[in-house]
Protein backbone atom coordinates (compact mmCIF):
# COMPACT_ATOMS: atom_id res chain seq x y z
CA UNK A 1 0.00 0.00 0.00
CA UNK A 2 1.42 3.43 -0.84
CA UNK A 3 1.58 6.41 1.15
CA UNK A 4 -0.22 9.75 0.45
CA UNK A 5 1.74 12.96 0.25
CA UNK A 6 0.15 16.23 0.63
CA UNK A 7 2.24 19.12 -0.23
CA UNK A 8 1.75 22.58 1.75
CA UNK A 9 1.17 26.29 0.33
CA UNK A 10 1.67 28.96 3.06
CA UNK A 11 0.20 32.49 1.81
CA UNK A 12 2.37 33.99 4.47
CA UNK A 13 5.44 32.53 2.89
CA UNK A 14 4.77 32.39 -0.68
CA UNK A 15 3.50 35.14 -3.09
CA UNK A 16 0.66 33.90 -5.56
CA UNK A 17 2.95 33.12 -8.22
CA UNK A 18 5.24 30.65 -6.62
CA UNK A 19 2.33 28.85 -5.35
CA UNK A 20 1.17 28.36 -8.70
CA UNK A 21 4.38 26.98 -10.03
CA UNK A 22 4.54 25.23 -6.76
CA UNK A 23 1.06 23.51 -7.55
CA UNK A 24 2.20 23.05 -11.49
CA UNK A 25 5.22 20.90 -10.09
CA UNK A 26 3.15 18.64 -8.04
CA UNK A 27 0.95 18.39 -11.18
CA UNK A 28 3.59 16.98 -12.83
CA UNK A 29 5.26 14.96 -10.34
CA UNK A 30 1.82 13.23 -8.91
CA UNK A 31 1.34 14.40 -5.71
CA UNK A 32 -1.79 13.66 -4.10
CA UNK A 33 -3.46 16.59 -2.48
CA UNK A 34 -1.89 20.02 -2.40
CA UNK A 35 -2.76 22.40 0.86
CA UNK A 36 -3.47 25.78 1.77
CA UNK A 37 -3.27 27.55 5.20
CA UNK A 38 -0.83 28.41 7.78
CA UNK A 39 -0.60 29.72 10.98
CA UNK A 40 -1.04 33.09 10.07
CA UNK A 41 -1.94 34.09 6.52
CA UNK A 42 -3.21 37.74 4.99
CA UNK A 43 -5.99 38.66 4.71
CA UNK A 44 -7.88 37.80 2.20
CA UNK A 45 -4.54 35.33 0.82
CA UNK A 46 -6.60 31.63 0.67
CA UNK A 47 -9.24 33.14 -1.54
CA UNK A 48 -6.90 34.44 -4.16
CA UNK A 49 -4.88 31.27 -4.00
CA UNK A 50 -7.60 29.56 -4.56
CA UNK A 51 -8.56 31.28 -7.22
CA UNK A 52 -5.42 30.72 -9.04
CA UNK A 53 -4.94 27.31 -8.24
CA UNK A 54 -8.67 26.31 -9.67
CA UNK A 55 -7.82 28.06 -12.75
CA UNK A 56 -4.45 26.12 -13.59
CA UNK A 57 -3.85 23.31 -11.60
CA UNK A 58 -5.45 19.85 -11.61
CA UNK A 59 -4.22 18.42 -8.27
CA UNK A 60 -7.05 18.51 -5.47
CA UNK A 61 -6.53 21.46 -2.88
CA UNK A 62 -7.63 21.41 0.77
CA UNK A 63 -7.53 24.14 3.11
CA UNK A 64 -5.42 24.20 6.03
CA UNK A 65 -6.63 26.18 8.94
CA UNK A 66 -4.28 27.79 11.58
CA UNK A 67 -4.55 30.18 14.23
CA UNK A 68 -6.98 32.64 12.02
CA UNK A 69 -10.39 32.99 12.58
CA UNK A 70 -13.02 31.36 9.84
CA UNK A 71 -13.18 34.54 7.96
CA UNK A 72 -9.24 34.52 7.22
CA UNK A 73 -8.83 30.48 6.86
CA UNK A 74 -11.91 29.53 4.63
CA UNK A 75 -12.66 30.76 1.28
CA UNK A 76 -14.80 28.87 -1.69
CA UNK A 77 -13.19 26.58 -3.91
CA UNK A 78 -11.65 24.09 -2.37
CA UNK A 79 -11.77 20.22 -2.23
CA UNK A 80 -11.96 20.08 1.00
CA UNK A 81 -10.69 21.14 4.30
CA UNK A 82 -9.01 20.04 7.42
CA UNK A 83 -11.60 20.08 10.20
CA UNK A 84 -8.83 19.99 13.37
CA UNK A 85 -9.99 19.03 16.95
CA UNK A 86 -7.39 19.91 19.36
CA UNK A 87 -6.84 16.99 21.13
CA UNK A 88 -5.84 17.08 24.70
CA UNK A 89 -6.99 20.88 24.96
CA UNK A 90 -8.89 22.71 27.39
CA UNK A 91 -9.80 25.26 25.46
CA UNK A 92 -13.20 25.66 24.32
CA UNK A 93 -12.00 27.56 20.75
CA UNK A 94 -10.26 24.54 20.06
CA UNK A 95 -12.35 22.00 20.90
CA UNK A 96 -15.82 23.36 19.00
CA UNK A 97 -15.42 26.85 19.44
CA UNK A 98 -13.66 27.80 15.95
CA UNK A 99 -15.60 25.15 14.32
CA UNK A 100 -19.19 26.82 15.55
CA UNK A 101 -17.66 29.59 14.01
CA UNK A 102 -16.90 28.34 11.06
CA UNK A 103 -20.18 27.10 10.30
CA UNK A 104 -21.83 29.65 8.02
CA UNK A 105 -18.92 29.57 5.65
CA UNK A 106 -18.58 25.72 5.26
CA UNK A 107 -22.68 25.72 4.26
CA UNK A 108 -22.59 28.18 2.39
CA UNK A 109 -19.17 27.56 0.06
CA UNK A 110 -20.25 23.73 0.23
CA UNK A 111 -16.65 22.76 1.92
CA UNK A 112 -16.56 19.35 2.51
CA UNK A 113 -14.91 18.49 6.21
CA UNK A 114 -12.42 16.12 6.50
CA UNK A 115 -12.49 15.59 10.40
CA UNK A 116 -8.90 14.70 12.05
CA UNK A 117 -7.68 14.44 15.61
CA UNK A 118 -4.68 17.11 15.90
CA UNK A 119 -2.04 16.34 18.17
CA UNK A 120 0.84 19.24 18.97
CA UNK A 121 4.22 17.22 19.24
CA UNK A 122 7.02 19.15 20.95
CA UNK A 123 10.54 18.70 22.34
CA UNK A 124 8.98 20.02 25.70
CA UNK A 125 11.71 23.23 25.80
CA UNK A 126 8.37 25.73 25.83
CA UNK A 127 4.49 25.55 26.14
CA UNK A 128 3.46 27.67 22.90
CA UNK A 129 1.16 30.34 23.51
CA UNK A 130 -1.32 32.25 21.40
CA UNK A 131 -3.13 35.12 22.11
CA UNK A 132 -3.80 34.32 26.07
CA UNK A 133 -4.59 30.57 24.85
CA UNK A 134 -2.13 27.58 25.72
CA UNK A 135 -2.44 24.88 22.94
CA UNK A 136 -2.40 21.65 24.02
CA UNK A 137 1.02 19.91 23.10
CA UNK A 138 2.64 16.17 23.65
CA UNK A 139 6.16 15.46 24.23
CA UNK A 140 8.06 13.84 21.38
CA UNK A 141 9.12 11.72 24.29
CA UNK A 142 5.75 10.53 25.45
CA UNK A 143 4.25 8.27 22.72
CA UNK A 144 2.05 6.37 25.27
CA UNK A 145 -0.14 9.93 25.68
CA UNK A 146 0.03 10.08 21.70
CA UNK A 147 -1.35 6.75 21.27
CA UNK A 148 -3.88 7.36 23.65
CA UNK A 149 -4.88 10.68 22.52
CA UNK A 150 -4.89 9.28 18.76
CA UNK A 151 -7.38 6.43 20.55
CA UNK A 152 -9.80 9.42 21.49
CA UNK A 153 -9.63 10.96 17.93
CA UNK A 154 -10.44 6.95 16.83
CA UNK A 155 -13.61 6.12 18.96
CA UNK A 156 -15.01 10.04 18.41
CA UNK A 157 -15.14 9.64 14.88
CA UNK A 158 -12.49 11.36 13.22
CA UNK A 159 -11.31 10.12 9.85
CA UNK A 160 -8.02 10.18 10.75
CA UNK A 161 -5.16 11.25 13.24
CA UNK A 162 -2.61 14.23 12.69
CA UNK A 163 0.87 14.41 14.19
CA UNK A 164 2.02 18.12 14.22
CA UNK A 165 6.06 18.78 14.79
CA UNK A 166 5.04 22.31 13.62
CA UNK A 167 6.19 24.87 11.11
CA UNK A 168 9.61 24.15 10.55
CA UNK A 169 10.27 22.06 13.29
CA UNK A 170 13.93 21.04 13.21
CA UNK A 171 13.23 16.87 13.74
CA UNK A 172 9.74 15.48 12.23
CA UNK A 173 7.67 13.11 14.54
CA UNK A 174 9.76 10.13 16.22
CA UNK A 175 9.63 6.82 14.46
CA UNK A 176 8.80 5.10 17.67
CA UNK A 177 5.74 7.43 18.22
CA UNK A 178 4.20 6.35 14.99
CA UNK A 179 4.81 3.00 15.74
CA UNK A 180 2.91 3.45 18.98
CA UNK A 181 0.18 5.10 17.49
CA UNK A 182 0.11 2.90 14.67
CA UNK A 183 -0.56 -0.20 16.84
CA UNK A 184 -3.26 1.40 18.56
CA UNK A 185 -5.63 3.08 16.21
CA UNK A 186 -7.18 1.48 12.63
CA UNK A 187 -7.70 4.79 11.23
CA UNK A 188 -5.54 6.97 8.85
CA UNK A 189 -2.35 8.74 10.52
CA UNK A 190 -1.36 12.14 9.09
CA UNK A 191 2.88 12.95 9.96
CA UNK A 192 3.61 16.73 9.14
CA UNK A 193 6.24 19.05 10.11
CA UNK A 194 10.27 18.53 10.04
CA UNK A 195 10.06 16.24 6.80
CA UNK A 196 12.93 17.47 5.03
CA UNK A 197 14.65 13.97 3.20
CA UNK A 198 13.62 11.02 1.37
CA UNK A 199 14.80 8.99 4.07
CA UNK A 200 12.52 10.72 6.79
CA UNK A 201 9.86 10.35 4.77
CA UNK A 202 10.38 6.37 4.11
CA UNK A 203 11.02 5.22 7.73
CA UNK A 204 7.30 7.05 8.62
CA UNK A 205 5.35 5.37 6.07
CA UNK A 206 7.06 1.87 6.68
CA UNK A 207 6.59 2.57 10.54
CA UNK A 208 2.70 3.21 9.81
CA UNK A 209 2.51 6.80 8.41
CA UNK A 210 -0.65 6.79 5.80
CA UNK A 211 -0.35 10.12 5.05
CA UNK A 212 2.91 12.85 4.83
CA UNK A 213 2.54 16.67 4.54
CA UNK A 214 5.73 18.43 3.15
CA UNK A 215 5.91 22.32 3.94
CA UNK A 216 8.82 24.66 4.60
CA UNK A 217 11.50 22.34 2.91
CA UNK A 218 9.58 22.67 -0.42
CA UNK A 219 8.99 26.11 -0.08
CA UNK A 220 12.76 26.57 0.69
CA UNK A 221 13.77 24.24 -2.34
CA UNK A 222 11.21 24.70 -5.37
CA UNK A 223 13.01 21.89 -7.28
CA UNK A 224 11.15 19.40 -9.31
CA UNK A 225 13.29 16.71 -8.67
CA UNK A 226 13.57 16.96 -5.50
CA UNK A 227 9.90 17.15 -4.78
CA UNK A 228 10.24 13.88 -7.41
CA UNK A 229 12.10 12.21 -4.98
CA UNK A 230 9.94 13.01 -1.84
CA UNK A 231 6.80 11.96 -3.46
CA UNK A 232 8.92 8.50 -4.94
CA UNK A 233 9.44 8.43 -0.96
CA UNK A 234 6.02 8.13 0.25
CA UNK A 235 4.51 6.15 -2.91
CA UNK A 236 7.32 3.19 -2.70
CA UNK A 237 7.81 3.07 0.71
CA UNK A 238 5.00 0.86 1.66
CA UNK A 239 3.55 -2.41 1.36
CA UNK A 240 4.25 -3.86 4.23
CA UNK A 241 1.49 -4.73 6.95
CA UNK A 242 2.69 -1.99 9.23
CA UNK A 243 1.45 0.37 6.62
CA UNK A 244 -2.10 1.55 8.16
CA UNK A 245 -4.83 3.42 6.22
CA UNK A 246 -4.67 6.44 3.57
CA UNK A 247 -7.38 9.05 3.45
CA UNK A 248 -7.86 8.14 -0.35
CA UNK A 249 -8.42 12.30 -0.83
CA UNK A 250 -7.93 11.78 -4.90
CA UNK A 251 -10.67 9.11 -4.80
CA UNK A 252 -12.82 11.14 -2.32
CA UNK A 253 -13.16 14.40 -4.51
CA UNK A 254 -13.64 12.83 -7.73
CA UNK A 255 -15.99 10.63 -5.84
CA UNK A 256 -18.06 13.21 -4.38
CA UNK A 257 -17.38 16.09 -6.93
CA UNK A 258 -18.59 19.51 -6.10
CA UNK A 259 -18.85 22.38 -8.32
CA UNK A 260 -15.51 24.58 -7.32
CA UNK A 261 -17.10 28.06 -6.24
CA UNK A 262 -15.81 31.75 -6.24
CA UNK A 263 -15.94 33.88 -3.29
CA UNK A 264 -14.60 34.65 0.13
CA UNK A 265 -16.08 34.84 3.28
CA UNK A 266 -18.04 37.66 4.93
Amino acid sequence: MRAEIGILADPAKQSPLDTLHLAEMCDAEGVDFLLVGGTRVPRGAVNGVLRLLNSRSGTPVGLFPGLDPPSESLAAGADFFLAPMLLGSDDPWFCGGWHRRALSAIRKFGLRPLPVGYLLIRDGRHVPIHEGRELAWINRRDSRAAADLAGVAEVTGQRAVYLEAGSGAEQPIPVDMIGEVRAAVNIPIVVGGGLRTPSQIESRVRTGAGVVVVGNAIQENPDSVYLSELVAAAHTSGGDSDNGPILGVSCMCNTHAMPRMGGSYD
